[in-house]
């Protein structure tokens, strides 16, 4: 009970701060998942315990931000059970402003805790990669897009430069597609279901003619086909964009940025250091396949 109170305490004194880039450190004396914990028994009060914590930082939009170093934070005298029981917290509007965050996990000398390092360091890698979203081959006009955006373009050259311009004119113009087609999927079927509504109440007063009867099979066409693109988009981000159903809310495109930057490499361990510049993580990286792919054709 006593730690429901304490974050329940936080959430209250945020919403008393003008500002809203909060990060909450310290030792939760909690759990996510089991496998944060090791050699522990676990019973019932345990999981209702882990559950609580989740739901906590689920239900108050809380980041979980990733851990590098150990696995665990706290260690028993012993040394025989171990838990992650100390982490970093912060609010997506925190990565707004600071969107590259990891924190360290020290070596712990005195304290049975280790202490925690944030770090946030935004580094350049370059040109991004071209990626295609799930729910754009969901929808039948995204083929027809690129046949005729494709075959537009006229690129002299070798195959490989046609190619490779081709693409680069490509990714900007699905930038736009992209936005015209799912900037606003959600305010979207809304809009359409307000017509069908009207429509529908106006069939109750007077019977539609032939031009409304018309208008509505359209409309639900359009429903039928945005229903299916919000699913999609839905199943691309959390459960709490169940909560949200606007496409446009800084909330549901912080998860999608949340999860690049919690999915991205930022730094590798060579001989018990962790090495973070940008060119030296590259290199270590095309070696490891190099010398991985070299293998494999032995």
């Amino acid at each position: 009970m006593e730690k429901i109170v304490v974050r329940e305490e936080v959430w209250e004194r945020r919403r008393e701060q003008n500002t809203k880039t909060w990060c909450v450190v310290g030792d939760f004396n909690s759990i996510r998942s089991l496998g944060e914990r090791r050699n522990a028994k676990f019973d019932a009060n345990h999981r209702r315990e882990m559950r609580r914590f989740n739901e906590f930082i689920e239900n108050k939009e809380l980041v979980d931000i990733p851990m590098v170093g150990r696995k665990y934070t706290w260690y028993k005298p012993n040394g025989l059970v171990n838990s992650r029981i100390d982490r970093i917290l912060v609010f997506r509007e925190w990565l707004d402003k600071w969107p590259d965050n990891r924190y360290y996990v020290l070596d712990s000398s005195v304290s049975d805790h280790c202490a925690l390092v944030l770090k946030t360091k935004t580094m350049d890698w370059g040109p991004n990669t071209f990626r295609s979203l799930g729910i754009w081959q969901k929808d039948n006009r995204f083929k027809t897009f690129i046949r005729d955006r494709w075959g537009s373009y006229e690129v002299q050259g070798s195959r490989i430069f046609i190619f490779k311009e081709k693409l680069k004119m490509l990714k900007a113009y699905i930038k736009v597609w992209n936005i015209e087609v799912f900037g606003n999927v959600f305010q979207e079927g809304e809009e359409i279901q307000k017509r069908i509504q009207k429509l529908d109440t106006k069939d109750d007063e007077s019977e539609l003619d032939e031009v409304g009867r018309e208008e509505r099979k359209l409309l639900l066409t359009k429903l039928s086909r945005n229903s299916l693109s919000q699913e999609a988009l839905l199943q691309e981000g959390s459960s709490q964009v169940l909560k949200h159903r606007d496409s446009n809310s800084k909330y549901f495109y912080s998860v999608i940025k949340w999860r690049s930057v919690r999915n991205g490499l930022r730094e590798i361990k060579e001989e018990g250091q962790w090495v973070e510049e940008h060119g030296t993580v590259k290199e270590k990286v095309r070696d490891f396949f190099k010398e991985r792919f070299r293998g494999e054709d032995s």
